[in-house]
């Protein structure tokens, strides 16, 4: 949203030319998703969902590509977010209260994740009243993707 009235008043204003909008608008994507370019369908499905819920998966997002050396691809998979390195991946399932994560080392490590709801499949549950474990995340990003 403040993305949005951002370009259109610096655009509106004249401080934006024609020739730099795309670019622009380039530089203002990289600033808020991290730095890197998150993929368009993914950008397109996260941006239906409330504020809080694209500020969390941006988080967790941005804690995949930091804890594991090589960069993951980001693709849809059956319509969900996902990350793949090689054969493993992570998947990031967003909902209107909490935000799901499909990795295999989530069963290996809930031991450290108590206070965390761990689904019967395995999935991390992360309600927006919660703190990212980001910690614990990171490990198991780097267990799961490598």
């Amino acid at each position: 949203m403040i993305k949005m009235l951002c370009r259109g008043f610096l655009y509106w204003k004249g401080y934006v030319t024609m020739e730099a909008k795309d670019d622009y608008i380039k530089q203002l994507d990289k600033l808020e998703f991290g730095g890197i370019q998150m993929n368009e369908q993914i950008k397109e499905y996260i941006d239906k969902y409330p504020s809080d819920i694209i500020a969390m998966y941006n988080d967790l997002r941005n804690l995949i590509f930091d804890s594991i050396s090589s960069e993951p691809q980001e693709t849809m998979w059956a319509k969900l977010p996902t990350y793949y390195v090689g054969e493993s991946f992570v998947r990031l399932i967003p909902f209107k209260d909490h935000i799901n994560i499909e990795a295999k080392a989530v069963s290996q490590n809930t031991e450290m994740l108590l206070g965390y709801k761990v689904t019967p499949k395995g999935m991390l549950q992360i309600f927006l009243k919660q703190d990212i474990p980001a910690d614990v995340l990171k490990k198991i990003f780097v267990e799961t993707l490598g």
